[in-house]
């Protein structure tokens, strides 16, 4: 098997994050991603199993920050990690 294309992990950090975002707000308040950095610890296998945790960092204002880390089943191989910034939309789309 292949290994796991930067960007799709990416993507999958930025889906993860915002599941993370509406969880920590608690209500629908459309946002917009503002900002997602990714570190890549370790090649991630294509068709491997992998769980992604995010954790809320802090809100100021409109910005609500998250981390996230793509990591093996049993937590012990970190393949990734990302810093997320999502910006609360000050009207509704």
């Amino acid at each position: 098997a292949g290994v796991v294309h930067g960007g799709v992990i990416s993507l999958l950090f930025d889906e993860a994050c915002g599941w993370g975002y509406e969880g920590a707000i608690g209500e629908k308040i459309p946002a917009v991603t503002g900002n997602l950095a990714v570190d890549f610890r370790q090649p991630l296998r294509a068709g491997g199993r992998f769980r992604i945790r995010v954790y809320h960092t802090g809100t100021e204002g409109r910005k609500v920050a998250l981390r996230a880390s793509l990591e093996s089943v049993s937590g012990g191989v970190v393949y990734a990690d990302a810093t997320c910034l999502y910006i609360m939309l000050r009207s509704r789309l």
